[in-house]
């Protein structure tokens, strides 16, 4: 009897020992995530990253209505083969926060395709122009360290002074003034280092004519004004992927 038990069990034993090896369980694939509206594609040939602070984040807009994303769709329609990787960019990041909390994003990134917009936070923190220059060179050389064979391309600071809300910042005229030196001081270094600038300061000095180009915060631009950037910004990416 004893025996007979002993002979089930180990039979049993066996086939499950046998179910197991040929039935293995099956495991739910972990989908791809990607912070992005647009759909990944890591094979792509150009792996975008934007920098920045509210305006590459784009507060107040949907993701797919900041300018990084529709720039990467309009590239694609251009028969670019691009992602549009983690956008590290935040409100109130100033040069420092950028150094300090977005380039270890880009290191561990496979980016080659990089935009660059900072500053606005250094201007309203009260950041003089001098100190500014030595912040935005250290993260245009920071950058290029970090990925040294990326192409690079900047953006000016747009004239927030003149949105319905910019008056709560203090003199449209004194912030307008810096503003200006800060975006100088931008060409000036990004040309030592033959970075591409594209200057969108012009488009922001609609806003104060035009307040559809504006969220509802009166402040940070609208998905239309994101537009009038991507159309500006689209052939100098063109012409650095080319």
């Amino acid at each position: 009897m004893h025996k007979n038990l002993l002979s089930i069990i180990l039979v049993i034993v066996v086939l499950i020992i046998v179910a197991i090896l040929l039935f293995p369980k099956k495991s739910n694939p972990v989908p791809k995530t990607n912070s992005q509206t647009l759909p990944g594609d890591s094979a792509a040939t150009v792996q975008y990253m934007p920098l920045g602070d509210s305006y590459t984040i784009g507060e107040g807009v949907r993701e797919q209505d900041r300018f990084p994303n529709q720039l990467t769709t309009r590239l694609r329609e251009k028969g670019y083969s691009i992602e549009l990787l983690n956008n590290p960019s935040r409100t109130g990041y100033t040069t420092l926060d950028l150094i300090e909390r977005e380039l270890p994003v880009l290191k561990n990134s496979n980016a080659n395709l990089i935009s660059l917009l900072i500053g606005v936070n250094d201007q309203v923190r009260g950041t003089d122009t001098e100190t500014f220059r030595a912040r935005f060179i250290s993260v245009l050389d920071k950058v290029k360290a970090t990925k040294p064979q990326a192409r690079i391309f900047i953006l000016t600071i747009p004239n927030y002074s003149l949105t319905p809300s910019g008056k709560k910042f203090g003199d449209s005229a004194k912030n307008t003034e810096e503003l200006t030196v800060y975006n100088k001081i931008i060409n000036e270094e990004a040309r030592k280092k033959n970075i591409p600038v594209v200057d969108i300061w012009e488009i922001s000095q609609s806003v104060s004519d035009t307040p559809s180009l504006t969220t509802e915060d009166g402040l940070h631009p609208s998905a239309k004004h994101y537009t009038l950037w991507a159309d500006k910004i689209l052939p100098t990416a063109e012409s650095i992927l080319r």
